[in-house]
């Protein structure tokens, strides 16, 4: 939930706070909770108008985009790019910031291009100092400081999709790349670091299909870079509107999670 977006576009946001429900399970379990952000926001500026949910073709218009701008244009007196990305920042990422405060262990905020990054980093580290963040901004595929001084943990996003698929031996240097890292950090002069980290899609795009990894090459792949003090992180994607994760892939992560448990411990 979020009261502005309420007001102007009710069918925007829900009126459960499932995901403070979900937060406050998963770090009762022992779990870290990441909360994944669109940089672009309500005001659709990475992929235009045209992709808002009530974007109607025939009209050419995105209420709810119309109405996000009308707002922020009454409140700050204009709705340049500028303005609407220091709104984004100072309106809707600062509410669920002060909102959940230490229940969000860390942020990976896509499109952020689109967005004010340093505002964005100095909210929620205001909200949660011990938070960690980083930011999708930076050469593809990505495993290194792309971002200094506004990231803790590399952003990780391999090579697009489109060009290949994730297991390609394209995303190696990925893997090499953590390899040749201070014991999982990469370091900028003034000291600031930055943890390796890899954000791998499981399947063959983010959202749809089936794995495209072999067990042998996850674990081959993996291993490495969490031997070499690096951390990653699958996207898994849901099988429909209900949220339901995937099975096939909920089913190869847990193969690979217990090979890897496996290879550590001796004990299955």
């Amino acid at each position: 939930p979020h009261s502005v977006l309420k007001e102007m576009n009710p069918k925007s946001c829900p009126d459960r706070d499932l995901f403070g429900e979900l937060a406050t399970a998963f770090q009762d379990a022992g779990y870290k909770v990441l909360a994944y952000m669109a940089t672009e926001g309500p005001a659709k500026l990475k992929h235009g108008v045209q992709d808002a949910y009530d974007w109607d073709p025939e009209t050419e218009t995105a209420p709810s985009v119309d109405n996000w701008k009308s707002y922020v244009k009454d409140r700050y007196g204009s709705d340049d790019e500028a303005t609407l990305k220091r709104a984004y920042a100072e309106v809707i990422v600062k509410e669920y910031a002060e909102r959940y405060g230490s229940k969000i262990d860390g942020w990976w905020y896509d499109h952020s291009v689109a967005g004010n990054m340093k505002l964005i980093h100095e909210v929620c580290k205001k909200a949660n100092p011990k938070t960690i963040m980083t930011f999708n901004k930076g050469k593809l595929p990505c495993c290194q400081n792309s971002n200094p001084g506004l990231e803790d943990y590399t952003f990780g996003h391999p090579t697009p999709h489109k060009k290949e698929v994730p297991s390609s031996q394209a995303n190696l240097r990925m893997v090499k790349a953590v390899e040749k890292s201070n014991d999982g950090f990469y370091y900028e002069d003034d000291g600031e670091p930055s943890l390796a980290h890899l954000f791998m899609p499981m399947q063959e795009t983010w959202n749809r299909g089936e794995p495209v990894f072999t067990e042998e090459q996850a674990v081959d792949w993996m291993s490495r870079v969490l031997s070499a003090g690096g951390a990653w992180t699958w996207n898994v994607p849901a099988k429909d509107g209900r949220s339901k994760l995937q099975q096939t892939s909920v089913d190869f992560a847990s193969a690979v999670g217990a090979t890897l448990e496996l290879n550590r411990t001796g004990e299955s």
